[in-house]
């Protein structure tokens, strides 16, 4: 199973690793209102690709809303900063591309790297390198075993 150094390898997304174009605006919309109507945006086994290519393509309109989100920390050294991520895989485990979310007060909190959690926070904007990121404000964790499947199949 590909954990927190396979990611780091490998390079994390702050996006999605949707294949699908829409390109259809309308379709684009309707994705933002469903999502912007739910009282708390959850990203797991289900939700991950959908929700995360939203969100990361419009981070500023979700600023404020209730996320949950189940992954493993990953800590990137050199950033300073822990990330929740999970591996989405297109055909076999070999293409497998790492997503996550940057934790933006992940310091205080006592997340170890490869751990599997479930996070609470609030969504937030973070400026990196020019480019407006979706981020997590930790309100809550709790650590889970990790799923049978790790992986999220495109």
């Amino acid at each position: 199973t590909f954990g927190a150094n396979e990611a780091l390898v490998r390079g994390i997304q702050y996006s999605s690793f949707n294949h699908r174009k829409s390109g259809d605006i309308d379709l684009e919309n309707g994705n933002i209102n469903r999502i912007m109507n739910l009282p708390i945006i959850r990203l797991d086994y289900t939700g991950f690709t959908d929700y995360m290519g939203i969100i990361s393509k419009y981070p500023a309109v979700f600023e404020g809303k209730q996320i949950e989100i189940e992954g493993f920390i990953a800590e990137d050294m050199m950033k300073k900063q822990k990330v929740i991520a999970r591996f989405q895989v297109t055909h076999c485990v070999a293409d497998a591309q790492a997503s996550g979310i940057i934790l933006t007060n992940s310091d205080e909190l006592q997340l170890m790297e490869d751990t599997w959690v479930r996070i609470k926070g609030v969504l937030k904007v973070k400026e990196e390198n020019q480019q407006y990121i979706p981020a997590i404000h930790v309100t809550s964790f709790e650590k889970i075993v990790t799923p049978k499947n790790p992986y999220i199949y495109l």
